[in-house]
């Protein structure tokens, strides 16, 4: 876990100091373990934050849990055919009217026009529908009303592995008229009123492959969720927000629709945050998530990615200092979406994909773009503090065939023991355009008592430093003259020196 922000040392928490925490949100009561797709793994058994928590607190501490919303799901249960309405003019009372194409674009005349009474299908490979020629290139218009089941705050999406658009009650609600090749949810949260009849349109087409579709709506609650919570930080001494994704939000084989929060979290923490200065935001994601409009109104960021089943006591063992956080971000979180390295290319044309970052992959396009990111690549904090001194690089010149020896020295200037993860980076002097600034060489966990020194050391061979030639094909290690950063993150730099390459 990397413990990302940690303003006025809220962590860790103080059993003895603490007397009532809300823990809130929707991955609060449930293990988030693992990603989707092959990341997937089952597990006899799992432990939750709440659990985790609550083990750890007994009873010194009150405990009381807010779900506060949910999140979004891959699937929601199909609209039943009674809450279904084809137009006035169509033959049926129930379902809707819809329209079968011989193109993507709904154009023309349909070669087929029934009767659906519900938007349920898998079709796999085949046709979907009598007069439908192939089972690739089709489009459909489903069209007709709803009847809502109920009062309150409902989830309604679209399940399909291409493009979609939904439109209700005259307005387009659901905008994804893309090419996908995996099935994802699209949704949003509606308030509807018990029996009101709503106008309700879905345009949906099939490029190539497998082929699904699915309309579901699922109940969300009265709208107060989010009150609730709100009134539950008020009352504790600390909250604790477990927020992020799960396995079915993100995973291989689909992209997500969305780098943010849904708006519905960023809502929640928000409120919770307003309620109570002493608010910890959890994550759970294995990509990185935007922050804004709450990273800044938050005085404590925790990373947890997907933990594992012991996850819930891991976090509380961090949350309570227990154990101190000593991991680092594998990737960089952006700023904004506009920050990303594949915003310019993504998502691409005609079914392709352009890699056109070339070597400025993650940090290394931050760096040489001059971008501020969020959190940086190696980022992470600690319950300490630690202080780099004592650079030396031996010997300070270096063939082509030799390799240097780096030392320094770390110490833990804290009261409690701690793990630093020291970095090597290295920035030639000539670097052209499309070299990156700077090149991550090596990395070394170092584990320190309170007040505890120790001499770090990396070996770096000058083969390392060779670049690929394209034209001729091999790597080359060419005279130059280099920067050795030594750094707490790719945007820390504690200690700098310098290395030179002569031809040997």
């Amino acid at each position: 876990m990397v413990l990302l922000k940690n303003e006025s040392r809220v962590l860790p928490l103080d059993l003895n100091a603490i007397r009532s925490l809300a823990v809130i949100g929707p991955n609060a009561d449930e293990a988030r373990m693992y990603g989707g797709g092959s990341g997937y793994l089952p597990a006899h058994y799992a432990v939750s934050p709440l659990q985790g928590i609550r083990d750890k607190v007994g009873d010194r501490i009150s405990v009381t849990f807010v779900k506060g919303g949910r999140l979004q799901r891959l699937s929601l249960s199909a609209i039943p055919s009674g809450l279904l309405r084809p137009p006035e003019s169509s033959l049926g009372d129930k379902g809707l009217l819809g329209e079968y194409f011989n193109n993507r674009e709904l154009d023309g005349e349909p070669v087929l026009t029934r009767i659906d009474e519900g938007i349920d299908f898998n079709w796999e490979t085949a046709s979907p529908a009598p007069g439908v020629v192939a089972a690739d290139l089709f489009s459909v218009r489903w069209s007709g009303s709803f009847v809502a089941p109920g009062s309150g705050v409902y989830e309604l999406g679209v399940v399909s592995d291409n493009g979609c658009r939904l439109y209700l009650d005259g307005k387009l609600v659901i905008d994804s008229w893309i090419i996908d090749k995996a099935s994802s949810l699209r949704s949003i949260y509606i308030e509807l009123e018990k029996e009101r009849v709503y106008p309700i349109r879905l345009e949906f087409f099939e490029n190539v492959g497998t082929c699904e579709a699915h309309l579901g709506l699922a109940y969300y609650g009265q709208g107060n969720e989010v009150e609730q919570a709100e009134a539950a930080a008020r009352a504790a001494d600390v909250a604790v927000v477990c927020a992020g994704l799960n396995e079915t939000l993100e995973g291989e084989g689909n992209d997500r629709e969305s780098l943010a929060l849904s708006k519905e979290q960023v809502q929640l923490i928000q409120a919770v945050a307003a309620a109570n200065p002493k608010t910890i935001v959890v994550l759970n994601n294995g990509t990185p998530i935007l922050m804004n409009g709450w990273a800044d109104r938050v005085p404590a960021i925790l990373e947890a990615f997907y933990p594992g089943q012991e996850g819930g006591r891991a976090l509380a063992d961090i949350l309570f200092g227990d154990v101190n956080p000593s991991g680092k971000l594998p990737i960089s979180f952006p700023a904004r979406l506009e920050d990303s390295p594949v915003y310019a290319t993504y998502p691409g044309a005609r079914e392709s994909v352009q890699y056109a970052e070339g070597l400025l992959v993650g940090y290394r396009f931050f760096d040489r773009k001059g971008i501020e990111p969020q959190f940086p690549f190696g980022h992470g904090l600690s319950y300490t503090s630690f202080s780099y001194a004592g650079l030396s690089i031996h010997p300070a010149k270096i063939g082509r065939q030799d390799t240097a020896l780096i030392m320094l020295r770390v110490k833990n200037n804290g009261a409690v023991e701690g793990e630093e993860v020291v970095q090597l980076y290295v920035q030639s002097r000539r670097a052209k355009p499309d070299r990156p600034v700077k090149e991550l060489k090596g990395f070394l966990r170092v584990p320190l008592r309170a007040g505890e020194e120790k001499t770090v050391r990396f070996k770096l061979a000058a083969d390392e430093l060779s670049v690929y030639d394209v034209k001729l094909k091999r790597w080359l290690t060419k005279p130059d003259s280099y920067n050795v950063l030594i750094a707490s993150s790719s945007r820390d730099v504690r200690l700098q020196g310098s290395i030179k390459v002569y031809q040997k």
